[in-house]
């Protein structure tokens, strides 16, 4: 059928089908960065009203350089189980858009809609509180201030691995968005 379509139609079905990636894997992404931020609000209260207080933290917060016993397996752990469940959350939600709306590709499409969430995600949502030495405190511990910083300065390897528990949306996405659309076909 292509073949027998002039220039200018060729030109419009092309462009027809750039506009539809392009809107569709925009508002797929913006939705995800909407689901990140409500996630990140409601998941330390739903911790901290569960567990008295006990497990409050930020999800936002990559994990940088810290006072002793914040760096331990069950104080980091939690975090990381909330940040993956988000993760597989904002993959089916972009997997669910692009794969009802994309006419092509619906998986590339979803992987690199995700991709975009996770770099938004990285660079310009989460931020690094470090905790700067400011002396001994009374008990004989170290004493420090957080101070923080955007970016993925300073925060080392587990700052980075956090932050790669957005491939978990990347993965989820691509697949689910193959999935919607085999099955509306």
């Amino acid at each position: 059928m292509q073949d027998r379509l002039e220039g200018l139609d060729r030109a419009t079905l092309g462009f027809w089908r750039a506009t539809n990636v392009v809107s569709w894997s925009g508002l797929a992404v913006a939705i995800a960065v909407i689901i990140h931020q409500s996630w990140i609000h409601l998941v330390p209260r739903i911790a901290s009203n569960w567990f008295g207080g006990v497990l409050g933290f930020d999800l936002n917060v990559r994990e940088g350089f810290a006072p002793r016993g914040f760096g331990t397996f069950w104080f980091v752990y939690p975090r990381y189980v909330a940040k993956g469940i988000g993760e597989l959350i904002i993959g089916f939600a972009i997997g669910g858009i692009v794969g009802a709306k994309v006419w092509k590709k619906q998986w590339l499409v979803a992987a690199v809609a995700a991709l975009g969430y996770v770099l938004v995600a990285t660079f310009f949502i989460e931020y690094t509180i470090r905790y700067l030495p400011i002396g001994p405190t009374a008990g004989g511990g170290e004493g420090g201030f957080g101070l923080k910083q955007h970016g993925l300065s300073g925060t080392g390897w587990p700052g980075v691995v956090y932050d790669l528990v957005g491939i978990l949306a990347i993965v989820t996405a691509g697949l689910w968005a193959r999935h919607v659309a085999r099955k509306g076909t």
